[in-house]
C-alpha cells in the first residue's frame, strides 16, 4: 500500500473490496482509495472523498456506490460530493471552451484524466451536452 500526506490529510492506496471505491475517515484525516481501480477512477474517488471532508459531511462510513439508490439517506451527500469532485477535476471554465472543440468524448476525458462516465456527469451538470461536436 502507498501512503502520502498533503495538507494534513493522508492518502492511502490499498486493496479494498471490489464494490468499494474509497472512504474518508475524518477522525484520522485520511482518505483511502481502492488501488485495484483504474487511475481515472481513483482520481475521481479521491476528489469525491475530499468533497465529503471539505463540505463537512460528518463521520463517513464505507460507501458501496453500487448500492446507493433513490431511497438512500446518503444520496444527497453523495451527489454533493460528486458535484465537488466534478468541479475540482473538470472546472467549467476549462471544460466549456474545450467541449465546443471536442471531436470525441474519450479525447476530452483523456485531457482531464477522468473516465467518460465522470465526464458525462460533468457535462450534464454544466448543461454542456448539447455543445458536443457532432
Amino acid at each position: 500500500w502507498l501512503v502520502t500526506t498533503h495538507f494534513h490529510l493522508k492518502l492511502r492506496k490499498i486493496e479494498l473490496s471490489d464494490n468499494v471505491s474509497g472512504k474518508a475517515t475524518l477522525e484520522l484525516s485520511e482518505i483511502a482509495v481502492n488501488s485495484k481501480r483504474a487511475l481515472v477512477h481513483q482520481r475521481f474517488t479521491i476528489a469525491h472523498e475530499l468533497g465529503h471532508i471539505a463540505l463537512n459531511h460528518g463521520k463517513r462510513k464505507w460507501v458501496e456506490f453500487a448500492e446507493l439508490n433513490e431511497s438512500s439517506p446518503d444520496k444527497p451527500l453523495e451527489e454533493e460530493a460528486n458535484a465537488f469532485a466534478s468541479g475540482l477535476l473538470m472546472p467549467s471554465y476549462l471544460l466549456t471552451p474545450l467541449v465546443k472543440q471536442a471531436k470525441r468524448l474519450d479525447e476530452l476525458a483523456t485531457i482531464f484524466l477522468v473516465s467518460t462516465e465522470a465526464l458525462w456527469y460533468s457535462l450534464e451538470k454544466n448543461r454542456l451536452v448539447n455543445f458536443l461536436s457532432k
